[in-house]
């Protein structure tokens, strides 16, 4: 009987200890003041001390106090009721520590404003930044008071350790993959120059494509170098960033004439548009919108300290973050308008498989005169389907190793998109048809080379015997 009474009354505690857990927040029970633990934050220098010259402590004439200094909740800038002695106390000497005092530096210096939080974490304001918020550590920063330019009143401050940036390094071996892509880039061209053939509407929008990729990868390899100047730097990031967004107009370009072609097709109508008249126009679009986002570009990192009061702009940070774009500056100034166009460019195609699903349902579907013409079309969207997964599997890889930088994937994903020049030689080139027009354009030229041969030959020696015979006559007609 003791037991259950026992075992009933533990039952009973537990019980009463549970609600009691439960219900506390909401009867409002804290812990006194008096005993409530305060947040340490570090003073630059000691107590009667307030940081001078080359961040030099000096004694203070009269003691000074953080009561009056801002303390806030959120990001939103909210600040807080208590005041700074009850939520903090001091842990002075901070600059003893030779590493921390060389490193540390005013927020200011950087156009930065530091904000103090409740949790004891500092918020850097860093305006024109994709993370605007930096969020500083206890152990990674200090306050005190010094004195102002032409102030003659200590006012407080911060003295921040901030993150170490990451410099790109430059790696051997994503470097020869761009030269190789180049070269095969570069092959795809010299094959096109040599066969009028393939120098259509479409071949010279591939050319225009693969040119703008080309001078993209080549400046890109050129940036991987170390030791640019400032304006090479900046050059070069702009260049490349022109030739990489020409680079996917160009495929957009080539999606919008594939579904315009079998659009027409579908309504069985000719268009009446002039080819020159439509590559005129496609030029202006594949290069003009790509020159128009560049200049945007390069205002925005020439007039970066005016923009200064407009924070929530990003600006590129041209080279002070190092050369061509980084981090989430490329994500939000390349890959997303690229992500845009391959979008755009699926749609297209998703429209123009409808439009041949129409077109077959005709009764003159790859019948007639136009049999040839209607399955090379149609072999020719497919060709370009084929270009736009590999370009769209390669920024999809590149975006990944963006957002996972250090993952063990990285370097395979960075040189599968690098050899896209390979990948395209291979789509474009390594095609039967391709070879046997290179074989008869050079036995052409090598017939021509020995007709062009002999017949030079021949008026030479018909030349040497005309002078011959003058010699003679006018030998006879001498006296």
């Amino acid at each position: 009987m003791e037991c259950k009474n026992i075992s009933s009354k533990i039952i009973l505690l537990s019980i009463i200890v549970a609600v009691l857990c439960i219900v506390q927040p909401t009867l409002g029970i804290d812990i006194p003041e008096k005993n409530r633990s305060k947040i340490k934050v570090n003073k630059c220098c000691s107590l009667n001390e307030h940081v001078g010259n080359g961040k030099a402590c000096q004694l203070s004439e009269e003691t000074h106090s953080f009561f009056d200094m801002p303390v806030y909740i959120n990001e939103n800038l909210k600040k807080s009721r208590k005041p700074f002695k009850e939520l903090f106390e001091l842990a002075p000497n901070r600059f003893i520590m030779t590493n921390f005092r060389i490193g540390a530096f005013r927020p200011f210096l950087f156009g930065y404003k530091g904000y103090l939080r409740v949790d004891g974490t500092l918020l850097v304001d860093a305006p024109n930044r994709h993370n605007r918020w930096i969020k500083i550590r206890p152990a990674n920063y200090c306050v005190d008071f010094f004195h102002k330019t032409n102030a003659t009143e200590l006012t407080p401050d911060f003295w921040v350790l901030f993150p170490a940036k990451t410099k790109s390094e430059t790696n051997k071996l994503l470097t020869i993959a761009t030269l190789i892509s180049c070269f095969f880039m570069l092959l795809f061209l010299i094959v096109y120059f040599f066969l009028p053939e393939l120098r259509d509407e479409k071949g010279y929008i591939q050319m225009a494509y693969v040119a703008s990729q080309l001078m993209a990868f080549l400046l890109l390899s050129m940036i991987q170098i170390s030791g640019l100047s400032v304006a090479e730097c900046v050059g070069l990031t702009l260049g490349t960033y022109f030739f990489f967004l020409a680079t996917f107009c160009w495929i957009n370009v080539l999606s919008f004439d594939i579904w315009w072609h079998f659009r027409n097709l579908a309504k069985n109508r000719q268009s009446r548009r002039r080819k020159s008249f439509k590559f005129t126009f496609y030029c202006l679009y594949a290069l003009g919108l790509p020159l128009l986002m560049t200049f945007a570009l390069g205002m925005l990192n020439w007039y970066r300290e005016s923009m200064k009061r407009y924070p929530r702009i990003v600006i590129p940070h041209i080279p002070e973050d190092g050369c061509f774009l980084r981090d989430s500056v490329k994500m939000l100034y390349l890959y997303t308008p690229m992500m845009i166009i391959i979008i755009i460019n699926w749609t297209f195609y998703m429209i123009t498989v409808f439009n041949i699903w129409r077109w077959k349902r005709g009764t003159q579907v790859f019948n007639g005169v136009n049999e040839l013409s209607h399955r090379t079309d149609f072999r020719s969207f497919i060709i370009y389907i084929k270009l736009s997964v590999v370009m769209g599997l390669n920024w999809f890889l590149e975006i990944i190793s963006f957002k996972y930088p250090n993952n063990k994937w990285y370097y395979i994903t960075d040189v599968f998109n690098i050899l896209t020049g390979l990948t395209i030689f291979i789509i474009f080139i390594c095609k039967k048809d391709v070879w046997i027009k290179l074989r008869k354009r050079c036995n052409e030229l090598r017939t021509r080379y020995k007709r062009g041969g002999s017949s030079n030959s021949q008026v030479v020696r018909l030349s040497r015997q005309q002078s011959a015979d003058s010699a003679c006559e006018a030998v006879n007609l001498k006296p």
